[in-house]
């Protein structure tokens, strides 16, 4: 599963040619969306996607909420969200947005930051 999920986001990236947000988190902002991936980025790509994905699949069998720093291509802007994960898709993951009130599929190459939100009470 871990493969299948690394393989669908990478082949998005390439297909895409742009670099991801996940490598913009030592800028603490994106990058410009017209610079091309190149196969050195592809490791640093995987390596976030795989902390995420590990991440999520601990929250949602812990039945905890996550902390996400989330990147937003169509407003170029990075959200912080506490979002209730409910399942993996195929590129990402489905779960309740407390920012929005609503369902919403966070993608992993768009996460910047992830950690395990420890709610009171």
């Amino acid at each position: 599963m871990v493969l299948h999920v690394l393989h669908r986001v990478i082949a998005r990236v390439v297909a895409r040619c742009y670099t991801t947000p996940a490598l913009a988190l030592a800028h603490d902002r994106p990058l410009p969306l017209t610079l091309p991936v190149t196969l050195p980025d592809l490791p640093a790509v995987i390596a976030a996607c795989s902390v995420v994905l590990k991440a999520v699949r601990q929250a949602i069998q812990a039945r905890k909420t996550l902390m996400v720093r989330y990147y937003t291509p169509s407003a170029h802007r990075i959200t912080t969200r506490t979002i209730r994960p409910l399942e993996l898709t195929s590129t990402g993951v489905r779960g309740w947005c407390e920012l929005r009130q609503q369902e919403r599929v966070f993608r992993f190459d768009r996460v910047l930051a992830v950690t395990t939100h420890h709610e009171s009470g």
